[in-house]
């Protein structure tokens, strides 16, 4: 039998889904006059999981067999899932300063964290600090949404 374990049932589906994402990443076109083309980063990151797909293939133990999940870690998974994706549609709209802040307190409040104090600073900090990077240091602009950033 080809798939003995769950590992090997997870590591198979991974491998075809690293060689597709390989794939599109050869797809995306050149650009002549920069250093470090844009296929670079996918092409790595493609690679990297065409590896570890691979590795957990062969891995002798089989975690996922031993591991009892209870129905509260389907619902804090599907929790955080729906979370995410809410975070996807809210970010061109709102803007990403207030929906990645939004996201952390959320999210990590949800997971236990229980200084809010805390929680709301480092939110507010790291959203603040990766939207200047990207805006006025990398030239990327994020969405800035309803605020006038």
């Amino acid at each position: 039998m080809l798939f003995k374990t769950a590992n090997q049932k997870i590591a198979s589906v991974l491998l075809i889904v690293s060689i597709v994402f390989l794939y599109y990443s050869f797809k995306l076109p050149k650009f002549p006059y920069v250093n470090v083309d844009s296929d670079v980063v996918p092409k790595l990151l493609g690679f990297l999981l065409f590896a570890l797909s691979i590795a957990l293939y062969f891995n002798k133990t089989d975690e996922a067999a031993k591991e009892k999940h209870s129905p509260a870690d389907l619902r804090v998974l599907l929790s955080v899932l729906g979370m995410a994706l809410l975070y996807i549609l809210l970010l061109e709209a709102v803007g990403f300063v207030i929906v990645n802040a939004l996201f952390l307190i959320v999210c990590t409040k949800f997971l236990g964290y229980k200084n809010w104090k805390v929680n709301i600073s480092v939110s507010l900090i790291y959203s603040l600090a990766i939207y200047f990077s990207f805006n006025y240091l990398l030239d990327i602009e994020l969405p800035a949404g309803i605020l006038p950033l």
